[in-house]
């Protein structure tokens, strides 16, 4: 971890900035509680959690965080807006068109009373609220932007999760409970990364994860400390 932070992370905050966290929003319906905290990841970096709970068990044991990339935000979104889209007027304008999924905000309803567990779920800098506008071209000049400052996008996001894992805490009153992150293909490298710093994440749930950062995500160097695998390994011998 040493190496990663010091040759391949080098561009993370140090000191950890004041996460700031801020109250979006909280409502409840339905037996569900749907609430979003506003936090700050790094400086002018403002970004957002969502956690959905149901009101009667009190708080559970364990939360389940989901890293959601531009497909599975915008999934997300489809579920949720059945339910909960006047709450959520900043987020629907980038999925205008897409019709609502009552069926997928059932089966999440549903795994919260399965598992008793609470839902939280995040999209880090460039998905989401903070999607960057622009075609292909444009997208490539910010990801450049990020190696100028000896940093990429991606390794980033690993910070982004890491913020998001700490403010789930400071939320829940300074919970230690047990959180589980899940993501899926280059989110799900960047989760696994952030669970490696992150002690409190007891759990991981990924899917479709490259076999090599040849095959991405891009950071700076990674591949002269080590490779997915042995990140895997690493994780799996504490999570």
């Amino acid at each position: 971890r040493v190496a990663l932070r010091e040759r391949v992370f080098s561009g993370w905050p140090a000191p950890d900035p004041p996460l700031a966290a801020r109250h979006a929003f909280s409502v409840e319906r339905e037996g569900v509680r749907f609430a979003a905290w506003d936090f700050t990841s790094q400086e002018l970096v403002r970004l957002r959690v969502y956690l959905l709970e149901t009101v009667a068990d009190g708080k559970p044991g364990k939360v389940a965080l989901s890293v959601l990339d531009s497909s599975a935000w915008t999934n997300w979104l489809t579920s949720m807006r059945t339910l909960f889209g006047d709450v959520l007027k900043d987020e629907l304008p980038g999925v205008a068109g897409v019709a609502p999924d009552s069926a997928a905000l059932r089966e999440l309803r549903s795994r919260l009373a399965r598992e008793e567990v609470a839902l939280a779920f995040f999209a880090p800098r460039g998905v989401g609220l903070s999607a960057w506008s622009g075609d292909t071209k444009a997208l490539t000049r910010i990801r450049r932007r990020f190696m100028l400052l000896g940093q990429t996008l991606e390794g980033m996001r690993v910070w982004d999760i890491r913020r998001a894992v700490q403010a789930v805490h400071y939320v829940r009153e300074d919970d230690r409970g047990r959180i589980e992150l899940r993501a899926d293909g280059i989110m799900g490298v960047n989760a696994l990364y952030a669970a490696l710093f992150e002690p409190n994440v007891r759990w991981l749930a990924l899917e479709h994860l490259p076999k090599s950062h040849m095959e991405g995500p891009d950071y700076l160097g990674v591949l002269k400390i080590c490779d997915i695998p042995q990140t895997v390994q690493a994780v799996r011998e504490r999570a």
